[in-house]
């Protein structure tokens, strides 16, 4: 009951919007600290101080100080990963493009600050690097996890479909990993790629999103190959079906009704079941932690075994 408890906390701001939250910003960046306002921050701590004190196990290993920057963190899979990191005593730096929407966010947890901006270009995401080492003094872990999904095959695509897919779901993870690698190369941090099950594996009518996904997968095959000499780790991960607002849009597009949707998913996936957010969460925080020490440049399937 308990970890149902936070659960419902977390999902109150993770369902918000949908993850195009950082392309076509018009409106420059926001910067906003760690927040301690607001009747969800106060339910959620008393859910987790409860949960603290009964349950916590050492799946939850304390990060006290390390500092995490979270793109597309306004919903989806990138806000339950802000919270999952918060809630194991990181720093997080949420960046995405809907000031609001973060602020949920930071309402969940006093260790997250919120950088509101626009990322496509190289000198935006140099701008939330330098902002988050000014907020926390370093960067230990950054995770890419906004993304887009623009439906069509080739003959659908149009030219700016496919320059914008490339630059949110690849140029962006690149301008940033390459501007925070002098902090990551000083802590021997980590990189977290949040790919596709597509980038493994191709799907119908997405093409410029199975190509960026499955060029995310090289970069992190790439990079983890250039650093692992360092002491940096660079992994990817390949989400199946997650009930995130993106999924949702793909019902839309699809002019079927979302849960009828969701169901198709979960009856196609072995285990039965589609994913939530929080279950990609976990798998990044095991990633930059010391558990993983010995695990670089991999895309690993969280799927529910369809990659079986």
């Amino acid at each position: 009951m308990l970890q149902q408890a936070v659960d419902e906390r977390r999902l109150a701001v993770i369902d918000m919007g949908n993850d195009r939250d950082i392309a076509n910003s018009v409106g420059g960046k926001h910067i906003s600290g760690p927040r301690k306002g607001g009747a969800l921050y106060r339910q959620y701590q008393i859910a987790a101080v409860e949960r603290d004190t009964l349950i916590r196990t050492a799946h939850y290993q304390r990060f006290d100080m390390n500092v995490a920057l979270i793109t597309g963190a306004s919903s989806g899979i990138g806000a339950a990963t802000a919270i999952e990191f918060a809630d194991a005593g990181w720093n997080v730096m949420a960046a995405g493009r809907d000031e609001a929407r973060l602020a949920e966010v930071a309402e969940v947890s006093s260790n997250i600050a919120t950088w509101a901006g626009d990322l496509v270009e190289p000198d935006d995401c140099d701008d939330l690097v330098a902002d988050t080492i000014d907020e926390f003094g370093s960067i230990d872990c950054l995770v890419n996890s906004a993304g887009v999904l623009p439906r069509g095959n080739a003959e659908e695509t149009s030219d700016d479909d496919w320059r914008d897919t490339m630059s949110i779901n690849l140029d962006v993870p690149f301008y940033l990993s390459r501007s925070a690698l002098p902090s990551l190369l000083k802590s021997e941090g980590s990189i977290i790629n949040i790919s596709s099950y597509w980038g493994l594996r191709a799907g119908p009518r997405a093409l410029a999103y199975c190509v960026s996904k499955g060029g995310l997968i090289q970069f992190t095959r790439a990079m983890a190959l250039d650093y692992a000499a360092d002491g940096l780790r660079v992994n990817a991960i390949c989400p199946g079906g997650v009930d995130t607002p993106m999924l949702a849009e793909g019902a839309v597009a699809r002019d079927v009704d979302v849960d009828s949707f969701l169901a198709e998913i979960a009856e196609h996936s072995p285990n039965k079941r589609v994913a939530d957010p929080g279950d990609i969460a976990s798998l990044v925080l095991f990633l930059a932690g010391d558990a993983a020490k010995h695990i670089t440049g991999t895309a690993i399937p969280i799927d529910g075994g369809l990659w079986a």
